[in-house]
């Protein structure tokens, strides 16, 4: 009877211990990915649309000011898929923290017809004022469901902050350099490893991608 008694009290504690390590888990990996305003890879959850991987080329800050070079340029990856969706490309004004998830009014919208896996370079018009930039696929949800009949209504959207108080230390200045200098290679390709080293996301490369990606500038 002790020995029911102890395990019964020790039960909570384990179960605690347990959630606490594997919240402290999903913490750490987010933030191999960005931290604010949110996560600048999109995608990887269940469904082959929403599970397609979408990619801010912007420093791990997740912060970035596309002024910084001389150009507006912004740029992002598609992930590779058998079949592509159309990618939708918002921006929306920035206020405040406590706003970024509240579904502000947008500034602009750019749908972007299904592509293979491919660099996009974008100029947004940035007026020096703070914008959320979030990029996510436009999913089917009568094809894409998971194993269990769950079905995704969008994919996971990437989500930066474009803005004038970007830290330089971050990369930002890198950045807007590369961007600037990919411009001229529109229409061409450029190695699909080059671009995810530049960014510090090898790990995400796989035998999926292509090894060279289309430059695509709309």
């Amino acid at each position: 009877m002790r020995i029911t008694s102890l395990f019964n009290n020790l039960l909570p504690v384990l179960f605690f211990s347990l959630s606490y390590s594997l919240i402290t888990t999903s913490v750490d990996a987010d933030s191999l990915r960005g931290s604010f305003p949110g996560n600048r890879v999109g995608g990887g959850t269940r469904g082959e649309c929403s599970s397609r991987l979408i990619i801010h080329l912007v420093p791990e800050s997740g912060s970035y000011d596309p002024s910084s070079a001389g150009s507006n340029l912004i740029g992002l990856l598609q992930g590779p898929s058998l079949n592509p969706s159309p990618l939708v490309i918002t921006f929306r004004p920035f206020q405040g923290s406590g706003e970024i998830y509240q579904g502000s009014q947008s500034l602009s919208t750019i749908r972007i017809k299904s592509s293979k896996a491919s660099l996009i370079l974008l100029d947004p018009g940035f007026d020096d004022k703070p914008m959320i930039w979030e990029s996510a696929y436009e999913c089917d949800q009568n094809v894409d469901s998971g194993e269990f009949g769950f079905i995704n209504s969008s994919s996971p959207p990437a989500l930066s902050l474009l803005t004038k108080t970007s830290d330089l230390r971050t990369g930002n200045l890198k950045t807007a350099e590369l961007l600037k200098s990919w411009k001229s290679l529109c229409d061409t390709t450029i190695p699909t490893k080059s671009v995810l080293n530049q960014f510090g996301l090898d790990d995400l490369l796989n035998d999926q991608w292509p090894t060279q990606l289309p430059i695509l500038c709309p």
